[in-house]
Order: structure tokens, then sequence, then C-alpha cells
């Protein structure tokens, strides 16, 4: 399943994504190590919102919840998300193959 967390980020913080970005993505994979299948795939930054969303694929919306907890954040909602199965389905090619992504490296994406 598919998650989105969503939590307030000041808009002063956009400097800061990529590295809330790289505490999500440890958290995720430390949790991952310890037998919970959550996987980190995207952080996107909103600043006229003022809102980051983190994008998840795991088991459930408490194992998201503790991923943050370990990266220190907390998310003000986290809710079940619908994602395209074709970007789905390069995710896990780019993954198989090795190849890294704008997702994985805290890039941005048009």
């Amino acid at each position: 399943m598919h998650w989105l967390a969503e939590a307030y980020m000041w808009r002063g913080a956009a400097g800061d994504v990529a590295a809330i970005a790289a505490r999500v993505r440890g958290a995720a994979e430390a949790l991952a190590r310890e037998g919970v299948s959550v996987r980190h795939l995207q952080t996107a930054f909103l600043p006229d919102d003022e809102v980051c969303l983190h994008l998840f694929e795991g088991p459930s919306a408490a194992d998201v919840a503790e991923t943050l907890r370990r990266a220190a954040l907390a998310a003000d909602r986290i809710v079940e998300a619908r994602a395209d199965a074709a970007e789905d389905g390069r995710h896990r090619r780019r993954r198989a193959s090795g190849a890294q992504d704008h997702h994985d490296s805290g890039g941005d994406r048009a």
C-alpha cells in the first residue's frame, strides 16, 4: 500500500527539504533492516501552503508514523494514497537495476 504523510513545514525551511528527505529515508531503511517493510519514495515541499508531503510504500499508517518519529518528524495526517501503476513499476525496475532516480537523490522533477 502507498501512504501520504502531510506535515507542516515553515516556508523558510525550504533549504532543509533534502536533509529532511534523507532523514526520512534513513529511518525507513533502518526499519526495513528490522523487518518492517516500509519504503520512502518521495518528499515534496509546497512552500505556498507550508506543507511537506512524504510518499511511502508500506503495510500500515502506523509503520509510516514510526518512520517519521524516528526521523524526528511528526505528520499532521497520514492517508492511504493510490499511486499510478506505471510510476510504481518504474520505481521497482530502476531499483532492481541499481539505478538512482530523482526521487532518491533529492532532486526536483518537473
